[in-house]
């Protein structure tokens, strides 16, 4: 067991980390599109074929680059974020810049991938980070692969994608983003100020016409297209979504409707309002569910109390331990619970923040090979996922936004999973280099209750370079693990709650508790996100039956679940610019 001295010690030894790396695996790119343009297809033949998908990309590791003052350090999941600098800090617009890449990146027509990118910074070692303003980006000195930066509406971040189509890696340097400073009310010189860049993979999904339900109402609780003379349990057909325009909810003819097969489906009433998004508008969805290493450094930049808001443990200032020395802070345990290794030192300060690492093999040493960072985040609750979504400048999605993920353009398939068909493989029985980033499944195409060994594993496991999209589980625009491996927590329209969503985005900051703090997201009372009304679950998880993994199953749609459970995990999305 370490003594305090050497746990206190153990930040300033990741700080003083320079240029540490993993090379990422290779990422999704839509090769059956490629190939259609070789072929001379036209648009709208090249829009409704499966899209096969070639290699993918693991979640990828903290990347630190330590230099004199200012001090920069960069965070990154997927994508390598390098050679961050910053200049003019005195002056009124100072400059962020950095170089962005990663591997077997696309774009060809409609779809494409991207990194969100996002800025953090901290004055003095001030906590929690605050969120960077961003005035523009300046691509006039960039060099390499051609990319377009569009920088969101409310300043919070950019989407970096290709400029043209292709496929292959992305690599791009001297990105600069230019900090509107007076608008963080940042106007004095500073001895010190450390600025983090994130960046999240992102999947774009276009803006069209899609599917929900099934083919014939055989799913529990999911959407169809009422014909008139509705009764309960008749086979129908699904409902289109065709517009962001208000939708109805009835059993008249052409109304959405649902199946009330138990208690977790939802009032059956509306309308969806036409603020609500439905999935038809262009949004990003996160590629990966929310890996154990990307919670950890959103812990890692927040305050003591918001620290103590967003875990199970009691951290709670004035504790120079956590309480009955539970160090692993997601399940408030001595030891890792279904694969989740997140966890604090033994000794920390009285009200410093707590500096979070992983150690899912338990051998009190942090950020091994195989201590899991790159596995899926279990034991988050709808809380948990709103602040990190908050804290990322994104929002929560939708319910019918999970199905238009998930299916994209295509018409419905009876008991389809996120891949587009009812095929399940042999289910997984083994991993391989478990815990590490290259954790490996020795079968598969989804992880549910038949697979052994229990708990989430890591985010894209099934994807490997020989895999077309059912063998590795991918969506239609390739979003991974949209079904199985943890409940994904959509926002549902079974309750008026939920209904209310209308879109808005994080704004980079949490209450000082460490709660969102956006007035129309579920679970919203008295100028926090404190509880889980409007939220429901979508997607099925590792210990769960392979049927509520389908795309159109709804058997808790409209459930509240509040605790953070062992299969609960989730993502975020953005409206598109």
């Amino acid at each position: 067991m370490r003594n305090k001295s050497q746990v206190i010690s153990y930040k300033s030894q990741v700080m003083r980390r320079c240029h540490h790396q993993v090379k990422p695996k290779n990422l999704i790119f839509p090769v059956e599109l490629i190939l259609n343009k070789m072929r001379g297809l036209t648009k709208s033949e090249e829009w409704r074929p499966d899209p096969y998908w070639g290699k993918f990309v693991a979640c990828g590791l903290l990347l630190v680059v330590c230099l004199l003052l200012p001090l920069v350090s960069v965070y990154a999941n997927n994508v390598s974020v390098t050679n961050v600098s910053i200049s003019g800090i005195d002056s009124t617009y100072p400059i962020v810049e950095f170089d962005i890449s990663w591997d077997n990146s696309w774009r060809f027509g409609a779809y494409r991938d991207a990194a969100w990118v996002f800025v953090k910074y901290s004055v003095d070692n001030e906590a929690p980070y605050k969120h960077l303003t961003i005035s523009s980006v300046d691509l006039g000195s960039s060099t390499g692969t051609e990319v377009t930066a569009t920088r969101s509406s409310d300043k919070k971040g950019i989407f970096i994608h290709r400029s043209q189509d292709g496929s292959g890696s992305v690599s791009s340097q001297k990105i600069r983003i230019k900090w509107e400073k007076t608008t963080d009310n940042l106007n004095v010189s500073a001895d010190k100020i450390e600025v983090k860049v994130f960046a999240l993979e992102m999947v774009y999904i276009p803006e069209g016409s899609f599917y929900l339900g099934d083919s014939d109402n055989s799913e529990t609780n999911s959407f169809f297209r009422a014909d008139g003379s509705y009764t309960e349990g008749e086979a129908l057909g699904p409902y289109p979504v065709t517009s962001e325009d208000a939708i109805t909810v009835g059993t008249a003819d052409g109304n959405l409707y649902y199946d009330a097969d138990n208690d977790n489906s939802g009032d059956q009433l509306g309308p969806i309002p036409v603020d609500f998004p439905k999935g038809y508008q262009a949004f990003y969805i996160m590629k990966y569910e929310i890996a154990q290493k990307q919670y950890i450094d959103f812990l890692n930049s927040l305050s003591r109390s918001q620290q103590d808001a967003r875990v199970a443990s009691d951290i709670s200032a004035g504790n120079t331990r956590p309480v009955d020395s539970k160090v692993f802070v997601m399940t408030n345990t001595d030891e890792p619970q279904d694969r989740n290794g997140i966890r604090c030192p033994i000794y920390f300060e009285p009200t410093e923040p707590v500096y979070f690492y992983s150690d899912l093999n338990n051998n009190d040493l942090f950020n091994e090979a195989d201590d899991g960072e790159w596995i899926a985040c279990n034991y988050l609750s709808v809380m948990d996922v709103a602040a990190y979504a908050d804290w990322a400048a994104l929002r929560p999605m939708t319910e019918l936004e999970f199905e238009k993920a998930c299916r994209g353009t295509k018409q419905v398939v009876d008991n389809e999973y996120a891949w587009g068909n009812s095929t399940l493989e042999a289910a997984t029985s083994s991993l391989i280099g478990a815990g590490t980033k290259d954790e490996t499944a020795n079968q598969g195409n989804l992880n549910y209750s038949s697979c052994s060994p229990n708990g989430p594993y890591r985010v894209g496991i099934y994807a490997e370079s020989s895999s077309d999209r059912e063998d590795a589980g991918a969506s239609f625009y390739g979003a991974m693990e949209l079904s199985g491996n943890l409940w994904e927590r959509p926002v549902t329209v079974g309750n008026s709650t939920g209904r209310s969503f209308t879109g808005t985005h994080g704004d980079g900051s949490l209450s000082s508790s460490g709660y969102a703090d956006n007035s129309d997201w579920p679970g919203y009372s008295s100028g926090t996100v404190s509880g889980a009304t409007g939220s429901g679950l979508r997607g099925g998880h590792w210990s769960s039956s392979s049927s509520y993994s389908r795309v159109s199953d709804r058997y808790y749609a409209a459930d509240v679940l509040t605790y953070r459970g062992n299969h609960n995990g989730g993502r975020a999305v953005r409206t598109s610019p």
